[in-house]
């Protein structure tokens, strides 16, 4: 396991931080894990994408840490509205596995990337801190945790399908804008993910970003 190089206290840049999640017993446990690590600080958190709006525009978060299951709300127009509401903050979906609808929608919104829940409160900070200093992050890996390409390349349709799934188009907005039926787009990015080796939309559009193939939020 690589140890990670801890920053001494006083050279740290305090992280504002943001939660909203819709379960309490997980926002009270988020919250007494981040705020324990060493520049960090909660300055909200809230279960309602509403007063997630309104904590946004007053406190100005660095980041807004947004759960992928929210109730009666869509993930794309939340985190437009967070964006508008606290310009400068960075907002990343907090999941338990690759819900594909939520974080796409997020992404195709502008979210700066994803975490998942499982990981500790330290390498949690270390992610935040560095969606801030980079502007992205994703499952908080890098482009060796995905399995590279095997010698035969994507098509140009394919690369160019992989790019507009990274940006968080939908199959039948990629349909659309490329002029051909849904299903052939269908088949594409099965063949994406099997020349990359890749499980998930989210993956891929992982892969794309990391790769320099998409542009990070």
């Amino acid at each position: 396991m690589n140890q990670r190089v801890r920053t001494p206290l006083a050279m740290v840049r305090v992280l504002r931080i943001l939660v909203v999640e819709s379960v309490a017993a997980e926002r009270h446990r988020l919250v007494a894990t981040l705020a324990e690590q060493p520049g960090v600080e909660i300055v909200g958190d809230t279960e309602s994408p509403e007063r997630a709006l309104a904590l946004a525009a007053s406190v100005l978060p660095d980041v807004v840490l947004l759960t992928a299951k929210l109730e009666d709300a869509r993930h794309g127009e939340v985190v437009t509205k967070l964006r508008a509401a606290a310009p400068g903050a960075h907002v990343l979906v907090l999941t338990r596995s690759e819900e594909e609808e939520a974080l796409l929608e997020a992404l195709h919104a502008g979210a700066s990337g994803y975490l998942v829940r499982n990981l500790d409160g330290g390498l949690m900070a270390d992610a935040l801190r560095c969606t801030v200093e980079h502007g992205g992050l994703f499952g908080y890996r890098s482009a060796t945790d995905l399995s590279a390409p095997p010698a035969s390349p994507l098509s140009p349709r394919e690369q160019q399908i992989l790019i507009l799934i990274a940006e968080g188009w939908t199959n039948k907005q990629i349909a659309r804008e490329l002029g051909v039926a849904e299903s052939t787009v269908k088949i594409h990015v099965q063949h994406i993910l099997r020349k990359l080796k890749l499980e998930s939309r989210v993956q891929a559009a992982v892969y794309a970003t990391e790769n320099g193939l998409a542009l990070k939020h």
